[in-house]
């Protein structure tokens, strides 16, 4: 079936024929599960154990604690924590720790954002609003730039906000990202290209292409047309009002989204689904379906979280069983099961799961607690990153950065700068290199493979060769300059060629100097970047700082030991593309 078929069929049907209990239409069903869709499962983590103290039901090894309850101070603050906590986000903070963002669903412009503030070690330090006077704030998304984006649930005159996790602020609103009843954004981190989802029995999905990523002033809003077989093309749609064009596709009340390793998971609540749209093919197929598989504990969706080290898919429920859902495993093996539930509150709903950095903890709500007004918000942790079969891979963003010049400017610091800069030339003054470091903790070894994932460009096109040099790890990137420069720690350990004036993604294997590391205990990963050849034109490496194509540490490991014979269940983790 064409697309013009398919779209004139699915805007003419009726929104009581996509309502639960009522299966839309055969065709559409054999479409969505042309694709191998996961079906309920054992848990990789084991069986839920009974409740522990504050009711929660958790696999053995995992712990919960209250980091804020509805009209009470924040932990050691006297910030007063919000009603109605809803869709959340967690993001590193430059100065040590993170943030975690919790969006307030209520009514008559009393709604925001508040945010919680952690130091390295999990402890509160701070909470603050960093935006009032909106109106059911629903869910939202974090960028690749570290701000919070806010999604007003606020009919066809909701708005995005862009926030400031880091300080007490009001956040700005982002017309062009459209005026509908807003329900949740994800930043694919590539591109700076934001998806949206509608919270409407015909809602559609919408992504908005800026014109510079990371800056949300200027591009286009587009909505999704989807074919007959899958395939998504995106049509030009306005910022003033909600898309009901027949060219375009709905979907039965959009509810939260999230992006990993290229691929767009969104949820609907209506037909009680989860869709995955793969950004390298524009194919659109549904990972799962709850109406298909009535014997599966998880028969609500909401929010959409991923555990990055692992690739897991995790679904809050708004009611059902008050449950996190989790789906792990690949292809065929892929598998639902429930990761956490929530006795004694059944008629609240689980919102705003998100986690840390480093994927050690987890953060979520329920939002109208036990007297079904007070909300809680809680902090999970336990071995998340447990696997029983299959290769691990972890992506770690790299977090320090810098590049230093010789000359004049031996004693000035680069550590702000988007683009990481390499050159060697016989005079100082010209000669820059570039140093870059990650913590390898939460990646365990050894490694069956280490990949350094760089995008980079060289000036005027002059072919360049890079060598990459092993570093030590007491730097600073705020204080790096030419004067204070490490020295490498041995000769080159890989090496690549940039023939490109536009940015390229270049991927360097770096696999046995990373075992080297593993067998020695080191904490952190560092390296030097420098020109191989002795006279070499400015090359160009993204920078962490930047908002799109930030550098990566990929770290893929053997499967690890097997697990307590209860735990039974078919582990794994998402397929991950590759990304060149």
């Amino acid at each position: 079936m064409r697309r013009r078929t398919f779209v004139k069929t699915m805007a003419g049907a009726s929104a009581a024929s996509l309502l639960p209990g009522l299966l839309p239409p055969s065709w559409w069903r054999s479409f969505v599960f042309a694709a191998t869709p996961a079906r309920p499962g054992a848990s990789p983590y084991g069986p839920l154990l009974p409740p522990d103290d504050n009711g929660i039901e958790l696999p053995d090894g995992f712990t919960s604690r209250v980091i804020a309850t509805t009209g009470r101070p924040v932990a050691g603050t006297s910030h007063i924590w919000h009603s109605a906590p809803d869709g959340g986000g967690c993001v590193d903070d430059p100065r040590g720790g993170w943030v975690y963002t919790s969006n307030a669903e209520l009514e008559n412009d009393t709604g925001g954002v508040s945010a919680i503030r952690f130091d390295a070690d999990g402890s509160i330090v701070d909470a603050y609003p960093i935006l009032t006077g909106t109106s059911r704030n629903c869910a939202g998304g974090m960028t690749p730039w570290r701000t919070w984006l806010s999604c007003e649930e606020r009919g066809p005159t909701g708005k995005v906000y862009e926030c400031d996790p880091f300080r007490r602020s009001e956040g700005i609103v982002r017309p062009l990202l459209g005026s509908f009843n807003h329900e949740a954004a994800a930043v694919d981190p590539a591109t700076g290209d934001v998806y949206l989802t509608e919270d409407h029995p015909e809602g559609r999905l919408y992504r908005f292409v800026p014109d510079a990523p990371g800056d949300l002033t200027a591009g286009t809003l587009l909505a999704a047309a989807v074919d007959g077989d899958g395939s998504v093309g995106w049509m030009s749609t306005s910022t003033r009002i909600p898309d009901r064009r027949r060219a375009t596709t709905p979907f039965a009340g959009g509810e939260g989204v999230h992006i990993g390793d290229g691929v767009v998971y969104f949820a609907t609540k209506i037909d009680k689904r989860i869709w995955e749209l793969d950004l390298a093919t524009s194919m659109l197929s549904v990972a799962y379906d709850c109406l298909a598989h009535p014997e599966g504990s998880l028969n609500a969706v909401d929010n959409v979280t991923i555990h990055a080290p692992t690739g897991r898919v995790l679904v809050a429920e708004d009611g059902g069983n008050m449950e996190v859902g989790l789906m792990a495993g690949s292809g065929a093996d892929r598998t639902v099961s429930a990761l956490l539930r929530i006795q004694g509150q059944r008629s609240s709903e689980v919102a705003g799961i998100a986690f840390s950095p480093d994927g050690t903890r987890l953060y979520f709500s329920s939002q109208r607690g036990i007297d079904q007004d007070t909300g809680i918000t809680y902090e999970i942790t336990g071995p998340f990153g447990a696997a029983t079969d299959g290769n691990r891979t972890v992506a770690l963003s790299i977090t320090s950065a810098a590049h230093v010049r010789g000359g004049s400017h031996a004693a000035d610091n680069f550590a702000d700068r988007q683009q990481l800069q390499i050159c060697s030339n016989a005079d100082d003054q010209y000669v820059r290199r570039a140093f870059i470091a990650v913590p390898i903790t939460t990646a365990r070894g050894p490694y069956t493979e280490a990949v350094l994932r760089l995008t980079a460009r060289v000036w005027n096109g002059v072919p360049s060769q890079i060598d990459v040099l092993p570093a030590p790890a007491d730097w600073d990137p705020a204080t790096l300059t030419w004067d204070t420069q490490p020295t490498p720690l041995g000769g080159p350990i890989a090496s690549f060629g940039i023939t490109s004036d536009t940015d390229e993604r270049y991927e360097v294997d770096v696999t046995g100097h990373l075992n080297r590391l593993h067998a020695d205990g080191a904490t952190v990963a560092a390296f030097t970047l420098r020109h191989a050849q002795p006279n070499g034109p400015v090359a160009y490496v993204t920078a962490p700082a930047a908002n799109s194509n930030r550098p990566e540490l990929v770290l893929t490991s053997d499967p690890e030991p097997a697990p307590p014979a209860e735990r039974r269940g078919p582990p794994g983790r998402v397929p991950r593309r590759r990304v060149r």
